[in-house]
């Protein structure tokens, strides 16, 4: 069975709403002016950092702020702070005379095995088909000034270059590949700027370029110096190198920067009242440990309930009994107790006192059956239990002299299991009704009644104490027919010297404890083959019980013992 809890507060608990500290949030940086012969574009970075960049991309151009030289390349990565303005300009100075521009290729290209395209800066690498940084189209972007300025006309020189990889043999394959770069850079450059009419004089010049002469290779190859342009500056020479006589006026174009001061977001901040205090609760006594109940519901039918209740006597001792107990100087012990003046026996047993109780009741519908269990045990860790008759150590001083009476009442303990394998009662009762091997069975019991007291009454043997450790009560009724049970958990410590040869000392005893002995009363018991009379007539029977299945001890390592 479980139980659900609700918990509604039936009047909303009022709020108060107070300003909370704003939210600064950065505002981004803007361009507010521009102008030139270029435009920008702005790109925000983490922090205060922002990147400004030439559109169209000009990695030739020097980028300024005042008179101060910060970089040449297509863009430039600086910062601006809130309420900050700065402002750069981009210069290109103007050409004149002879100038070499170079139109970059991929490697082996252009070619069946490469691509045409063309870069201002070279290629990353022979297997990638990317740039270097800050690289255009060199003829409509990046050297599209310099073109746009030539006279109508003009004569441009271009020398196909190759790089060297380390064959010499290569000569004939690298004098064609040159001549197809600078056709390459001839035709794109012939094409946009068809109406100018420019005259070009492209290098090497090959009668046939599928078959170049020997002569042709030979002043190819000491005209760009073939057998230099290897590593690590072969990149260099994946190029067609364009010469023309420059009239290029200088180029400048400026860009101002501003961010504005950041924003503030109002925030406010529910504040819900302080709920009053929670009034004082007395604590459960000390020597209160837990309680719990369990019950079982079948069809809507109580069938079992259970109640554990869990305490320490010993505290609860030490609270109302502390120093009353205390035995005065030379005062005889009682012979039964649990604690002495409510101090813990040892150091070494922090659970004694701690004792748990239960009550159990079972019904069983079908059958009539209505089990009633009552308990009480002492803690698995208490060393000496719920109840202890005889001499505790690290308490008591040792006696001198046998307890006669206490030995006897251990000595029958530990022969229990002997009395209820041959039950007294019964022995009697069948030797009374004539019933056959009454005699045996009178003997044994005989046997087993007189043993005990036999050993006990030898000076060899000694009980030093006998601890309870738990006792129960268990009652079965079905029908008119009864069973009461009571069990006991029971230690019994034992000493002996036997003429000096067997020797178990006082301080170390052989201890024997069985978890379940007792009586057992009955009326329910029929032997087999009993007469229908005796069937009819109820008969009771009070029997000494043993349980083995709950367990039993004989400790020699920890009591010790020895020859």
């Amino acid at each position: 069975m479980s139980m659900h809890i609700v918990v509604t507060r039936l009047v909303d608990r009022p709020t108060l709403t107070v300003p909370g500290q704003p939210i600064e949030t950065d505002s981004a940086a803007q361009i507010t002016a521009q102008s030139g012969d270029l435009t920008f574009a702005l790109t925000q970075g983490s922090g205060d950092t922002v990147t400004i960049r030439t559109v169209p991309p000009d990695a030739t151009r020097t980028w300024k702020e005042g008179t101060s030289a910060l970089s040449t390349a297509a863009a430039l990565t600086t910062t601006v702070a809130a309420l900050q303005s700065r402002t750069f300009t981009v210069e290109r100075s103007g050409s004149s005379g002879p100038v070499t521009r170079a139109f970059y290729f991929h490697f082996d290209s252009p070619g069946s095995s490469g691509t045409a395209s063309m870069s201002s800066t070279p290629a990353v690498s022979k297997l990638s088909q990317n740039w270097e940084a800050g690289g255009s189209n060199p003829v409509t972007t990046a050297y599209r000034a310099d073109l746009e300025a030539l006279p109508n006309g003009a004569t441009i020189t271009i020398q196909g270059d190759a790089s060297f990889e380390g064959d010499p043999n290569k000569l004939e394959y690298n004098t064609k590949l040159a001549y197809r770069r600078a056709q390459a850079a001839r035709s794109a450059i012939a094409s946009t700027y068809s109406a100018k009419g420019f005259q070009f004089v492209v290098r090497p010049e090959l009668s046939n370029p599928q078959a170049p002469t020997t002569a042709e290779q030979n002043a190819w190859s000491a005209a760009v110096g073939w057998p230099g342009n290897g590593a690590p500056n072969d990149r260099q020479h994946w190029a067609a190198h364009v010469t023309f006589t420059a009239a290029t006026p200088g180029r400048s174009a400026s860009v101002t920067v501003h961010r504005p001061a950041p924003t503030s977001t109002p925030t406010t901040v529910t504040v819900p009242p302080a709920d009053p205090p929670v009034p004082e609760v007395s604590p459960p006594p000390d020597w209160f440990r837990s309680v719990r109940a369990k019950v079982r519901v079948v069809d809507s039918q109580l069938i079992a309930g259970q109640l554990d209740l869990e305490v320490d006597f010993q505290t609860m001792a030490e609270d109302k009994l502390a120093g009353n107990m205390g035995s005065a100087a030379g005062a005889e012990l009682p012979r039964g107790r649990t604690l002495e003046g409510g101090t813990p026996v040892g150091p070494t047993n922090p659970a004694d006192g701690i004792t748990l109780f239960r009550a159990l009741l079972q019904t069983d519908p079908s059958t009539g059956r209505v089990d009633f269990l009552l308990s009480a045990g002492a803690d698995p860790a208490d060393k000496d239990g719920l109840f202890a008759f005889g001499w505790l150590p690290q308490i008591d001083p040792m006696p001198a002299n046998k307890d006669v009476a206490l030995t006897v009442l251990g000595s029958y303990l530990s022969f229990w299991p002997l009395l209820a394998a041959a039950p007294p009662v019964d022995a009697v009762r069948d030797a009374v009704e004539g019933r056959d091997g009454a005699v045996v069975g009178a003997v044994l019991a005989g046997a087993a009644l007189a043993v005990p007291g036999a050993v006990a009454a030898l000076p060899w043997f000694r009980i030093e104490r006998v601890i309870l450790f738990g006792a129960e009560y268990l009652q079965t009724t079905r029908g008119g027919a009864y069973t009461g049970t009571v069990l006991v958990d029971v230690e019994m410590d034992w000493s002996m010297d036997i003429l000096g040869i067997v020797k178990v000392a006082r301080d170390k005893p052989l201890k024997v404890r069985y978890k379940a002995i007792g009586i057992r009363l009955t009326n329910r018991d029929i032997p087999a083959g009993a007469s229908a009379d005796y069937i009819a007539n109820e008969r009771w029977d009070l029997l000494p019980v043993f349980d083995s299945s709950r367990g039993y001890t004989i400790d020699l390592a920890g009591g010790g013992g020895g020859l």
